[in-house]
């Protein structure tokens, strides 16, 4: 089994990759949330989409449910209408081809967003 060190140390990896590719592929601001007490924001901030809270996971053993639990209080926390939950399969480094997860209830709300934007 992974230290939680080892752990620690591969998730830190994949949130600087995931700012990264933001960055770099799309010109957006995102940096890492530093936790600050007992009330977690999520891992990320991307100033252009400011109302997505942002969990990214690196781990072998696909946890969703688990994580999508913690992404809930998460979002609840940093008063965000969206979470999204990115995992980082194995053997895959582009972060634009990990996993993104998020409730159904949550796409249907950004569909309709995007719906309206086009009007």
């Amino acid at each position: 089994m992974a230290s939680s060190a080892y752990s620690k140390a591969k998730g830190r990896k994949a949130e600087k990759d995931c700012v990264e590719w933001f960055e770099d592929s799309h010109g957006f601001v995102a940096k890492r949330i530093r936790l600050a007490g007992s009330k977690d924001e999520g891992d990320l901030i991307v100033a252009q989409l400011p109302d997505v809270c942002w969990e990214v996971k690196h781990q072998a053993t696909d946890c969703s449910q688990k994580w999508l639990r913690e992404l809930e209080k998460e979002r609840e926390n940093s008063s965000s209408p969206y979470g999204v939950l990115v995992r980082r399969p194995a053997g895959v480094t582009n972060p634009g081809m990990w996993h993104a997860t998020m409730y159904l209830r949550d796409m249907v709300e950004v569909f309709k967003d995007l719906k309206k934007a086009h009007r």
